[in-house]
């Protein structure tokens, strides 16, 4: 049984990284196509709005395969990123109102929206670790 839930394990983990790593490759050549076209616009062009929103087709494809993974996973591995995931969420709402109140109260500078989701990612990731280490 053990044998047959690798080999499914596997085939999983194969699966997610053809189309993680597709959407990834995409989403850099969009990033890199649209930094391009959009230098070349005018300032207030109408078509640097939808230009900008390429990039973000590909990225949710990139959720789009995170998803598909964790819910081709079996009950412990969704448990796993499930918990990492309220794990993370908490950390990054403790975190904005930490920093927003740092803004307001004491002249921090503003984070971009880009970076909070980045560590948002890093934080699942390293939250699913650790709550993975009480299953071991």
């Amino acid at each position: 049984m053990a044998e047959e839930r690798s080999k499914v394990e596997r085939e999983n983990s194969r699966r997610y990284t053809l189309e993680i790593g597709g959407a990834a490759v995409i989403y850099t050549i969009a990033v890199l196509g649209v930094g391009t076209l959009v230098r070349r616009l005018a300032e207030d062009s109408i078509w640097r709005i939808p230009l900008a929103l390429i990039p973000a087709l590909a990225a949710i494809a990139m959720v789009m395969a995170v998803v598909r993974y964790v819910m081709r996973g079996d009950e412990m591995q969704q448990r796993v990123y499930g918990v990492g995931a309220i794990i993370a969420l908490v950390i990054l709402i403790a975190i904005a109102f930490t920093w927003g109140f740092l803004e307001a109260y004491a002249g921090f500078p503003p984070i971009e929206i880009f970076y909070v989701g980045m560590f948002g990612v890093v934080a699942w990731a390293l939250a699913a670790m650790w709550v993975a280490r009480r299953y071991e």
